[in-house]
């Protein structure tokens, strides 16, 4: 398979328009007096119709994923786990899969 060009920037514009304008520090070199992290996780179920939607597309996806192991390819797997984890927040936007050949693997509303 030949090498795709991906969308992105020219790596000239680096050294050409961002560089002298870049400040380079840590966190150390700001974070006097900062407040301590605390965080604080709230599970919160997922309504019936975003349930079902996500379960089609969990069981679409897991399909396909063992098809293609069962090939030897693990190209799905990074594919399967981020749509899988994504969905539930951003479910409004729908879901569509494709592999990396371009066929559409799954899809949720």
């Amino acid at each position: 398979m030949a090498p795709r060009e991906k969308p992105g920037i020219s790596p000239v514009i680096l050294p050409k328009y961002l560089l002298d304008k870049t400040v380079f520090i840590r966190l150390s070199d700001i974070a006097i007096d900062l407040p301590s992290l605390s965080e604080e996780i709230i599970d919160i179920e997922m309504i019936e119709e975003q349930a079902v939607a996500y379960h089609h597309l969990f069981d679409d996806l897991r399909s396909a994923l063992i098809n293609e192991l069962r090939k030897g390819s693990r190209s799905l797997l990074a594919i399967y786990l981020q749509a899988l984890l994504t969905y539930p927040d951003r479910s409004m936007e729908g879901e569509i899969v494709y592999n990396k050949f371009g066929d559409l693997i799954a899809e949720a509303p």
